[in-house]
């Protein structure tokens, strides 16, 4: 199923029944998840192959996103509320050269971001994000890979547009994910900026189970000198799942 930009999975779950009546009494449950701000395929579990779920936790994925170098953010998508700026931006060489560097490591460490659902000392890291307290643990690492990668594009892009994006998206998420502290932040960096160009790549990556593209962007970033944040994830394939199951929503 296809879960939209602004959606948590249990809402997405939650249409599905709307949609899908006959669905409505069955049991439910997703494998794999995304984040609010990111959009794409999504596998629903219904009936008895809910206990089927471990099955399909660790399916390799892909996914084409957007990095936005010169800010970076403390959940380091655009629903977090901006930590740092830069005005350093790579030339689309220095980023093609960085992508093959990653793809040769074969498996590396990642950290898991800090608004994440990884539980440290019997609670998930956005807990002792919120409550400022993530300098008191260490930060969890798991081993991922990346399989293919490419810069699809790499260009500029207007400031008031991308800054319209920006807000329309938080907009649509519901629930308590610190909104109006984001939007805050956002529209005063956009106030304060000196540029009315935004340097944007636009990148493929087909990745293993446990890939946070998130947190590859920021090191991406860090890779090339300065800092960055995704600002659109779309997941577009899991483990070649849609050639053998019924894909439903567009």
């Amino acid at each position: 199923m296809n879960k939209n930009i602004g959606e948590t999975p249990l809402e997405m779950l939650g249409r599905l029944r709307i949609e899908r009546p006959d669905l409505e009494s069955e049991r439910m449950t997703y494998a794999g998840r995304l984040d609010p701000m990111a959009s794409g395929e999504m596998i629903v579990l219904v009936g008895d192959s809910v206990h089927d779920k471990e099955k399909y936790q660790n399916l390799d994925k892909i996914y084409e996103f957007q990095v936005m170098f010169g800010v970076a953010t403390d959940s380091n998508d655009v629903l977090g509320v901006i930590t740092e700026t830069s005005e350093k931006t790579p030339e689309d060489s220095a980023i093609e050269i960085s992508l093959r560097e990653f793809l040769a490591r074969q498996k590396f460490p990642q950290t898991y971001p800090p608004y994440s659902s990884k539980p440290v000392d019997g609670k998930p890291l956005w807990q002792w994000a919120r409550e400022g307290r993530l300098s008191e643990i260490e930060m969890p690492t798991h081993d991922v890979q990346i399989h293919e990668i490419e810069l699809l594009n790499y260009e500029t892009k207007n400031v008031v547009n991308i800054h319209s994006d920006i807000i329309k998206n938080i907009g649509l998420v519901n629930g308590d994910f610190r909104q109006s502290e984001a939007v805050q932040s956002w529209q005063k960096y956009f106030t304060e900026l000196k540029t009315d160009q935004i340097h944007i790549a636009t990148i493929r990556a087909h990745v293993s189970g446990g890939f946070y593209v998130r947190q590859f962007a920021v090191d991406l970033a860090k890779k090339l000198g300065t800092v960055g944040c995704v600002i659109g994830i779309k997941r577009v394939s899991i483990g070649g799942i849609g050639d053998i199951m019924q894909s439903y929503g567009n």
